[in-house]
């Protein structure tokens, strides 16, 4: 079946997809940012000064440009062009630092680094010549790419043939040491989870999306997101701040009709809706919500408060998408994360010995499928992802209720998910022996009603630290903003468990 499918993705690519989105869309509104409102003509034609500005600075098929933009239009003709182009976009998130960046460097070498101005962090790194950015031919602020009143034209560039099994993008997932993982999306699976999650929420030429969280974000990005509107002829709106008066303003002034959300930035906006209701919210469809636990008694207050339907999502970045439909129940949208998009999907619920559990039992998610990846991208060790079957091991407890309809129940393995965020708790453990204050610690993921999960450092230490001194130490180490703890506990002693580790369950029952 697999590969049946596989033998419709000889058209899945980008260039040829683009390519029609603009012309059969042409005079219709495909992005409103701010005060710039770009119709698909124009957005082809900038997509095409971009090309040929790209090109001769040096860019073909097959070079890798590293990616840290903010949500503007000037991100999505960047992104869009190297899709067309064939160049392959690593998508690095607004909030990543140091760290992250040189391990992604080291690992794939792009030819070039595009950036905000904004991002004064990278800026600093570039004037003093970092050692990561060492090897890049250039680096670029988003706006020297200068698409916004480049539109008159059509530019003129060289076009290299693009294969269906062609690296589109590469997108990031947390690691074990914290250094991101590189995910290899192809522009035919893609296309098809693009597709597939399109399908499953009946996107058409009258959807209007929100775009909150960060584009570069799979979930903003292609489920369906950015990239699933355009190839429906609907608009995106551009949110640059997630603050819920921004949300609420642009949704009555732009008559938008979805958004995705993490659940933290969700509750912030009921709450403040429940203070504040003067907003028109009647054109508001549906507010997917997914990157990280939902709270079922949350969950059944969300159609009422915002005026639309609850579709939760389970995503990987790797792959499997499970979510509602909008013809579902609401019992079943409350209290579960839907179905898999495709019927090719192959799931199953597996205990800790790899053996599939009886149906309604917890267990792990594991997965495979026409979109999911088999490995990542230049990883030496894959060990503990796969299994000899090829299935990947997504880490999460679930189990299969209301006919097939996927539940999510928190992760198997250690990883932090706070407010969409994955966290490796060794990562940040590692960075916070370095202070020569700490004899020993230990980070452990807390629930919380508004992140999913909180931080939480367990210290013993030489000389006491508060929250505020360590945050600042690991920033200036740079840790990312969304991995320093939310709390910090000074212990006397560790509890250990049988073997000598320290026993992280029972730090969490202390709390």
């Amino acid at each position: 079946m697999i590969e049946l499918i596989q033998e419709k993705w000889n058209e899945y690519v980008f260039s040829k997809e683009i390519l029609n989105w603009t012309e059969t869309f042409e005079s219709k509104t495909a992005l409103v940012d701010g005060n710039r409102r770009i119709t698909y003509e124009e957005l082809g034609k900038m997509v095409d000064y971009c090309w040929e500005k790209l090109e001769k600075i040096g860019l073909s098929k097959g070079d890798k440009v590293a990616v840290q933009m903010e949500n503007h239009a000037e991100f999505v003709v960047c992104i869009l062009t190297f899709l067309a182009m064939g160049v392959i976009p690593i998508l690095i998130l607004p909030a990543q630092k140091t760290r992250e960046i040189e391990g992604i460097l080291k690992t794939v070498h792009p030819k070039m680094y595009i950036y905000d101005t904004k991002n004064k962090h990278i800026e600093k790194l570039i004037e003093e010549n970092h050692i990561c950015f060492g090897k890049l031919d250039k680096a670029f602020f988003s706006q020297a790419i200068d698409v916004r009143m480049r539109i008159s034209k059509k530019g003129q560039h060289s076009i290299h043939p693009i294969n269906p099994d062609d690296v589109a993008l590469l997108l990031l997932s947390g690691g074990t040491t914290g250094i991101p993982k590189l995910i290899p999306r192809t522009h035919g699976d893609y296309i098809y989870n693009v597709q597939k999650v399109s399908q499953r929420c009946k996107v058409n030429d009258q959807s209007i999306f929100l775009a909150v969280i960060p584009m570069a974000h799979n979930f903003a990005l292609a489920n369906p997101g950015l990239l699933g509107t355009l190839m429906n002829g609907g608009t995106v709106v551009i949110c640059q701040d997630a603050a819920p008066i921004e949300i609420f303003s642009l949704i009555e002034k732009e008559k938008v009709t979805y958004m995705a959300l993490v659940p933290s930035i969700l509750k912030m906006c009921m709450a403040y809706r429940n203070i504040d209701d003067c907003d028109d919210l009647s054109s508001l469809e549906m507010i997917l919500v997914g990157g990280a636990m939902l709270q079922e008694e949350t969950a059944r207050k969300v159609d009422a408060v915002l005026n639309g339907k609850l579709i939760q999502v389970f995503g990987t970045a790797e792959g499997l998408i499970c979510m509602n439909s909008p013809d579902d129940t609401y019992e079943i949208r409350v209290s579960c994360q839907g179905r898999p998009i495709s019927e090719l999907d192959q799931i199953k619920i597996v205990d800790e010995n790899g053996n599939e559990v009886l149906k309604g039992e917890i267990g792990e998610l594991i997965t495979k499928g026409p979109y999911t990846i088999r490995d990542y991208y230049l990883l030496s060790d894959q060990q503990g992802y796969f299994n000899e079957d090829g299935f990947y091991l997504t880490g999460d407890k679930a189990r299969v209720v209301h006919g097939g309809n996927i539940q999510i129940l928190g992760r198997v393995r250690e990883q932090i998910n706070r407010a969409g965020e994955k966290i490796m708790p060794s990562e940040v453990e590692e960075i916070i022996q370095i202070n020569p204050n700490i004899i020993d610690c230990a980070v452990v993921g807390v629930e919380d009603s508004i992140l999913g999960n909180r931080i939480c450092a367990y210290v013993t230490c030489r000389k006491e630290i508060g929250l505020d001194e360590m945050r600042e130490f690991l920033t200036d180490e740079g840790l990312a903003s969304f991995k320093l703890p939310d709390t910090l506990k000074i212990v006397e002693q560790f509890p250990y468990t049988a073997v000598g580790k320290i026993d992280k369950k029972k730090l969490c029952d202390l709390l």
